[in-house]
């Protein structure tokens, strides 16, 4: 089908006197043939000398971003109402009287004591190594387990194996122990070290009130601390005259110490004041003497408590 250009191109064609053949007519009839367009779009083009407004673009679509809502300004937080005068004042809380505290009952109170003097009384001296030959020995022969009568049981065995020890043997022991006497000395200076001379006094009487009044620890009688820093407590004139009695050595062949104090006692009574005086002396010195070291030491006065004499 032929459109209305190609037939009019035909039509020129047919008028026009010029020997062509019938397949020169069909090929020019061929050329002008056009592929087939719409007829909106053909007469479009029908009418190219007509001017006419470029078509508008078409909108360009809207983007389709996505658009966040804006937050509103972070606007500073309202101003709270200003509380009144009354109110801003913050309230104190009312204090309640403390519960007054039941009081402890006789056991609760030596309860507390002694756990107090316990403290106080330094009981974590280093364990000490057997010094003595035979302590060396003992503690060699029951390092093992002991039997069930413990070693009770094994004391009368173990001491017939001792006196049954070579002379070497013996003094093996005794080197062993004489070792342990210095490792001893050294590892208890290091350990008083620590604390002040108040404190090992301190200590001292702690143990001694533990001693009388709770009878701990259990034995024949309480262990001090041994202080070479501590000042040696002040004679009183009896005792010097009593260990110048002794160490004259009338008493040494015959009698005990126990028997010799009372002995010793009635000489002192029976003493003039003349005779009394040189010794009288020796105690005054010695009270100076401890005086003067206790405010080296401690920073006061002594408290002196003189032990008793025979003399009124």
């Amino acid at each position: 089908m032929l459109s209305s250009i190609g037939r009019a191109a035909v039509r020129r064609l047919a008028a026009t006197p010029v020997a062509t053949s019938s397949a020169n007519v069909v090929a020019a009839t061929w050329a002008c043939r056009v592929p087939f367009r719409p007829a909106r779009l053909c007469a479009a083009r029908l009418y190219a000398t007509a001017v006419s407004k470029p078509a508008k673009k078409p909108a360009a679509a809207a983007k389709t971003t996505s658009t966040k809502t804006k937050k509103p300004a972070s606007t500073k937080a309202a101003a709270k109402p200003k509380k009144t005068a009354a109110k801003a004042k913050a309230k104190k809380p009312v204090q309640k009287a403390p519960r007054a505290k039941k009081p402890l009952s006789p056991e609760q109170q030596d309860i507390k004591l002694r756990r107090e003097l316990k403290k106080k009384a330094l009981y974590d001296t280093p364990r000490q190594l057997p010094e003595s030959a035979w302590t060396v020995f003992l503690t060699q022969e029951t390092r093992q387990a002991l039997p069930s009568g413990g070693i009770t049981k094994m004391m009368p065995e173990i001491a017939a194996r001792f006196k049954a020890l070579s002379s070497s043997e013996v003094s093996h022991f005794k080197e062993i122990g004489d070792q342990n006497k210095l490792l001893n000395s050294a590892k208890f200076k290091e350990w008083l070290a620590q604390y002040t001379p108040q404190q090992i006094v301190d200590a001292n009487n702690a143990r001694r009130t533990l001693y009388k009044t709770f009878n701990f620890p259990k034995g024949k009688y309480v262990h001090l601390i041994k202080d070479e820093r501590l000042p040696k407590g002040p004679l009183n004139a009896y005792a010097f005259y009593h260990k110048a009695r002794w160490a004259s050595g009338e008493f040494n062949n015959h009698t005990t110490a126990p028997e010799a104090s009372p002995i010793i006692g009635r000489e002192w009574k029976s003493l003039s004041a003349s005779d009394k005086q040189p010794y009288l002396d020796l105690a005054e010195a010695d009270h100076e003497r401890y005086t003067k070291e206790v405010r080296a030491i401690f920073g006061r006065d002594p408290r002196v408590r003189s032990s008793p004499s025979p003399s009124t």
